[in-house]
């Protein structure tokens, strides 16, 4: 009746200017559970976002 579930996961995130923050992030899952599914199942996930903050850009440096 039992089953296994392996995963892992990374994330990262660059502040590129005051105003402009890129982060991404990778995920890897491995299961087996017999009783939903004969033999092990896989799969990975990616994400990627940016982030842009306008009024720090229009206001400057001194908002910080």
């Amino acid at each position: 009746g039992g089953g296994t579930l392996t995963d892992f996961g990374i994330q990262g995130d660059w502040q590129v200017r005051s105003n402009l923050t890129v982060s991404a992030g990778a995920q890897y899952e491995r299961w087996l559970i017999p009783l939903l599914q004969p033999g092990p199942q896989q799969n990975l996930s990616t994400t990627l976002s940016i982030r842009f903050e306008p009024a720090k850009w229009f206001s400057g440096a001194s908002h910080e």
